[in-house]
C-alpha cells in the first residue's frame, strides 16, 4: 500500500550500478533509465519525488458556488520499480510547507477567516491513506439555523460554498469563516503552503493602476525622423493594503506572499483575474517591531495577462 507523503518529503529507492528503474504515476510510465553509480560507490539513490513532483499541483478553480466539489487537487500515487520490482510506493500530497509538525491532510489555514457575502468560500481537503472523504460543511444562517449541504465522496478536492445569507461557515469542525459585509471590492484566492486554497480579503485601501509599455520605431518624413508607436502593452496592477492585523494573522502572510497561484476576484463585477505577486520579500511584522502598532502589509500584484494594442 502506498504511503502518504508531503511532496517535499523523501521518496527514494537505492539501485546498484547495473540496475534499471521505472517510475509510474497513477500507473502511467513517466520515467525510465539506468542507474549510474560513482566509481567509489556501490549504489545510487534514486529520488523519485524530484522527478514526479511537477505532476503534483493545486490550482484555484473558477468556483461555480453552491454545493460544488472541484477535483482540482492532484495527489497521485507514484511507484518506483528497480529491476522490475516495486521498491517504493507513495501518494504524493501537494504540501510545500516543509513543516514536519503539520498534519498533511489539513490543507486550510486562512489568514483571518473572514469572508464577504459576495465571495465564495473555499475549503481544500485530502482524505487520509488514499481513502475517500465527504467533507462536513455547516452553514449557519442569520436566523440561527444550520444548513449542512451534502458533498460527494472524493479523495481530494476543493469545496466551494456560497456565502450569501450565511453568518458563519465551518468545515470539518476545523476551519471557520465569519461572514461580514466588508464593503471591499477585491478578494484574493491563493494556493497556500499546504497545497490547499484559501481566501483573503484586504481590509485597507486598495488601488488599481494600468502600466503602459510602448514600442516605437523611427520613420523618415520630409528629411526628418519621427518616432512612431507601433505597439502598446498594458498591464493592470493592484496595491492592496491589509489593514490592521494581529500577530497571529501576520505569521500566516507567507502563505499568500509565497504563493505561485493567485487569483483576484472583483466582488463588484464578478470578474476573475489571474495575478502574480510582485513583492520579492516578506518581513514578518509584530506589535513590537511595528512601532507598537498592529501590523499592516501592502500586497502588490499585477495581472498575469498583458493586453496588446497595435
Amino acid at each position: 500500500m502506498a504511503t502518504d507523503r508531503a511532496i517535499w518529503q523523501s521518496f527514494a529507492g537505492y539501485a546498484d550500478r547495473d540496475a534499471t528503474f521505472e517510475i509510474y504515476v497513477d500507473e502511467v510510465l513517466v520515467y525510465s533509465g539506468n542507474a549510474y553509480v560513482a566509481p567509489d560507490e556501490d549504489e545510487v539513490t534514486i529520488r523519485a519525488n524530484d522527478i514526479v513532483r511537477d505532476y503534483v499541483s493545486a490550482s484555484v478553480p473558477t468556483f461555480a458556488g453552491g454545493t460544488v466539489v472541484s477535483k482540482n487537487i492532484k495527489a497521485p500515487t507514484a511507484d518506483l520499480y528497480i529491476n522490475d520490482e516495486l521498491a517504493e510506493s507513495a501518494r504524493l500530497i501537494p504540501n510545500w510547507s516543509y513543516d514536519k509538525a503539520h498534519n498533511i491532510y489539513a490543507m486550510a489555514d486562512p489568514i483571518d477567516g473572514i469572508a464577504d457575502p459576495r465571495s465564495i468560500i473555499p475549503y481544500s481537503f485530502i482524505a487520509e491513506s488514499g481513502a475517500t472523504k465527504q467533507p462536513k460543511v455547516d452553514i449557519k444562517l442569520a436566523d440561527g439555523s444550520v444548513f449542512s449541504p451534502t458533498f460527494a465522496n472524493v479523495s481530494a478536492g476543493t469545496a466551494g460554498v456560497d456565502a450569501e445569507d450565511a453568518t458563519e461557515v465551518t468545515f470539518d469542525d476545523l476551519t471557520t469563516y465569519r461572514i461580514e459585509s466588508t464593503c471591499k471590492r477585491y478578494a484574493l484566492y491563493y494556493v497556500n503552503a499546504f497545497g490547499g486554497v484559501d481566501l483573503y480579503i484586504p481590509k485597507g485601501q486598495c488601488t488599481k493602476a494600468t502600466n503602459y509599455d510602448r514600442s516605437e520605431y523611427l520613420r523618415s518624413s520630409l528629411a526628418k525622423y519621427q518616432s512612431k508607436t507601433f505597439k502598446t502593452d498594458a498591464v493592470d496592477s493592484w496595491s492592496l493594503n491589509t489593514g490592521l492585523m494581529t500577530e497571529e494573522q501576520s505569521m500566516k502572510m507567507h502563505h499568500l506572499i509565497g504563493s505561485n497561484d493567485v487569483r483576484l476576484f472583483d466582488m463588484e463585477t464578478g470578474e476573475w483575474v489571474s495575478v502574480k505577486i510582485t513583492d520579492s520579500s516578506l518581513t514578518y511584522k509584530t506589535y513590537a517591531n511595528s512601532g507598537r502598532t498592529f501590523p499592516v502589509y501592502t500586497i502588490n500584484v499585477e495581472s498575469a495577462e498583458t493586453r496588446e494594442r497595435r
